[in-house]
């Protein structure tokens, strides 16, 4: 196309790559207004690096965004879009060219994203630039009913308790066995605002813990759901498709073994029982996470809505 440029995002201010970043998600599957004061926020928690985030203009018009975040060799792009009047062209397929040419030559080695499954277009477009599926990511959203389900606070002596994030995170890498997506990673966790948090107690011991954050009108968004140990040994696929899958990692330098290049998806765990406890519904295996249910029930019982991704590490 002529006149095709890629520029840095770091050479526009925040407002602008907020209303791009907006823009980019126009026709999307669900609204994703960005204001400046979001894009701020994204850009300090998930380490987003603007001198490597390329933006596509044609002409003096700006019509696509890859955001491109690094955290030592690994990169992660959480958001990638072209305008609606300018996609049908091939655009995307050079702007995903651009973000990871910019990853490689930022020296990462691994670079992931997270993509709807039905968004078929972009899944191609990832797959064509040399990205794999890697694993797979749930996500649900349930209201509290009325009046709540009562379900138990807790075994024997376990309690819930409030806990300050802090002291729930100082446990992160014991709870988590399998890596979290890049922004449920502890990097972001210890940055977001307004984190709140509940944790399964058996005297001064942190058996597992729920961090949130308000979402407004009474909804919360989970954002860390943890236990002490390994998740669930017995799993299923579950018959039904995924609402997200992330597609990682892109195999950065062809000369390196090719053992980790084979596809491969992991198996649903089981929050279906603790989840469905407070009225969600997602199919399959329900062993393992009974810590779930009590954590969850406090939470009904403060907020009306709640809004979750499970994350891969429930998956296996």
């Amino acid at each position: 196309m002529e006149d095709l440029r890629v520029v840095p995002a770091s050479r526009f201010s925040l407002e602008t790559l907020a209303d791009l970043y907006t823009r980019t998600f126009g026709n999307y599957f669900y609204p994703a207004l960005v204001t400046p004061q979001q894009m701020t926020q994204f850009v300090r928690t998930e380490q987003v690096d603007l001198k490597r985030s390329p933006v596509l203009a044609v002409g003096d018009e700006l019509v696509g965004l890859a955001t491109v975040g690094l955290r030592g060799d690994r990169a992660y792009c959480k958001g990638f879009g072209i305008v609606v009047p300018f996609r049908g062209r091939g655009l995307a397929h050079a702007l995903c060219a651009a973000m990871l040419e910019q990853a490689r030559q930022a020296g990462a080695r691994r670079l992931g994203l997270g993509v709807l499954q039905k968004n078929e277009g972009a899944v191609k477009t990832y797959l064509r630039a040399g990205l794999r599926v890697w694993r797979e990511l749930l996500s649900f959203e349930w209201s509290s009913p009325s009046p709540p389900t009562p379900l138990p606070l807790g075994e024997g002596s376990q309690r819930v308790l409030t806990i300050e994030p802090a002291r729930a995170l100082a446990c992160f890498a014991a709870m988590h066995p399998v890596p979290p997506i890049w922004d449920r990673d502890l990097p972001t966790l210890c940055l977001l605002d307004d984190l709140q948090g509940l944790a399964l107690m058996t005297g001064e011991q942190v058996d597992a813990y729920v961090l949130y954050q308000p979402a407004g009108e009474g909804a919360i968004e989970v954002q860390d759901l943890a236990r002490v140990g390994a998740g669930p040994s017995t799993t299923r696929r579950p018959s039904t498709t995924r609402r997200k899958s992330t597609a990682a990692p892109l195999r950065m330098h062809p000369s390196t073994t090719r053992r980790s290049a084979s596809p491969h998806s992991l198996r649903s765990g089981a929050l279906t029982r603790d989840v469905a406890g407070v009225g969600a519904r997602h199919p399959g295996r329900q062993d393992g996470w009974d810590f779930a249910s009590p954590l969850l029930m406090a939470l009904q019982e403060r907020h009306a809505r709640i809004t979750a991704n499970v994350l891969e590490r429930f998956l296996r």
